[in-house]
């Protein structure tokens, strides 16, 4: 049992970290693209600067953005920090300094003297990249060597703050997805393991438990076994664990069978003790000769038999003792000669008490003088 829960908790934490492993390279991966934008008031100022190194935060190529909230013009332009920071002056600016999130850059305001809206700087020359534009306006820039700052300014009556998107592309890697994976596959494959190795001590300790059963039940005598019940194995022939387990089984089935038959036979002959023997039987016994029959012509013999429905024993002919010889008239008290045998009358057989065997009936003492005439022939 141990191994078997050891085996599903190991499974279910293999699952459950490839799963993670999955996720991590598709719902939790990151994305490729990073966009940060300011959130500025409508109110702020109309100049956004950024500090030195934050156009490459996450990438070397950054696509700068500017789009102004009514729709009126806007510029963007690129140029060294100290030119930047010269051309603002104590005009009120707001200035970028960092990332507060994937999705916010950090910005600080400044405040000045000077009226709210600012000179064109689309007219300087001071910039080594710019564009301008209405609504919204995009400049691409690629880092180079120095340090670099954007300008975005809000021209026109009635400016307001302008939004700046600083976009960026990242390559997105998934170091937990194959290391996951891996951990959570080995572990599926150790809890199946002793999940397997459970099963079999389990089906083990059964087998072994029936077994016990078996060997402490009393085998019946193959001749009380019942009608239904399967023979039984010779213990001379060796036998496989298969067959094994199954005599095992078939004997603990059979179990409860044989000690009722054997109650049964112990209470018959219970029953025998307390009657008592057997009252002998008046009627005298009957005893049979068998007819010699030829081992060579057997198979004519057995024909003949069926043929005049002759049973294979035939109860003897009671033999008549032979007669004494009457004594002659000439001379009295001396025995006369025997008579010579006749050619048509059998002789007769030497009576038992004389030490002979009784003679084996002919076929005219069994069918009659007729039919054996026939028999013979």
């Amino acid at each position: 049992m141990p191994y078997r829960i050891i085996g599903l908790v190991l499974a279910v934490l293999g699952v459950v970290s490839a799963a993670l492993g999955v996720a991590s390279a598709t719902v939790w991966r990151a994305d490729s693209t990073v966009t940060a934008t300011t959130q500025l008031p409508s109110d702020g100022p109309t100049l956004v600067t950024t500090g030195p190194g934050v156009l490459g935060l996450v990438d070397d190529r950054v696509n700068i953005t500017a789009s102004a909230p009514d729709g009126g013009d806007v510029v963007i332009a690129v140029g060294r920090a100290d030119d930047v920071t010269g051309w603002v002056g104590d005009d009120p600016a707001a200035r970028v300094t960092g990332m507060s999130d994937w999705s916010t850059l950090a910005t600080r305001t400044t405040t000045g003297d000077t009226p709210k809206t600012a000179p064109d700087p689309s007219t300087s020359d001071m910039w080594v990249s710019s564009t301008s534009g209405t609504g919204k306006v995009t400049l691409p820039w690629a880092a180079r060597p120095g340090q670099w700052s954007v300008l975005v300014a809000a021209t026109g009556d009635d400016a307001q703050a302008p939004a700046l998107s600083l976009t960026w592309d990242r390559e997105v890697t998934t170091p937990w997805l194959w290391p996951l994976v891996g951990i959570g596959v080995v572990l599926v494959v150790v809890g199946l393991v002793l999940v397997s190795v459970g099963r079999r001590s389990t089906r083990n300790r059964r087998q072994e438990a029936v077994l016990a059963v078996a060997r402490t039940s009393v085998p019946a005598p193959p001749a009380a076994r019942a009608v239904g019940d399967e023979p039984a194995v010779s213990t001379t022939t060796t036998l496989t664990r298969r067959e094994l387990r199954e005599q095992a089984l078939r004997e603990a089935q059979n179990a409860p069978r044989r000690r009722s038959r054997q109650r049964g036979a112990k209470e018959t002959e219970d029953a025998e003790a307390w009657a008592g023997p057997a009252a002998p039987s008046d009627e005298p016994e009957t005893s049979t000769v068998a007819i010699p029959v030829d081992e060579t012509a057997k198979g004519a013999a057995d024909a003949w038999r069926r043929r005049w429905n002759v049973p294979a024993r035939i109860p003897p002919i009671e033999q008549q003792p032979a007669a004494p010889p009457a004594p002659s008239a000439g001379a009295p008290g001396a025995a006369a000669p025997p008579a010579a045998p006749s050619a048509t009358a059998p002789a007769a057989a030497p009576a038992p008490e004389q030490g002979g065997t009784p003679a084996a009936p002919g076929w005219d003492d069994i069918f009659g003088a007729g039919q054996g005439r026939r028999a013979r022939k």
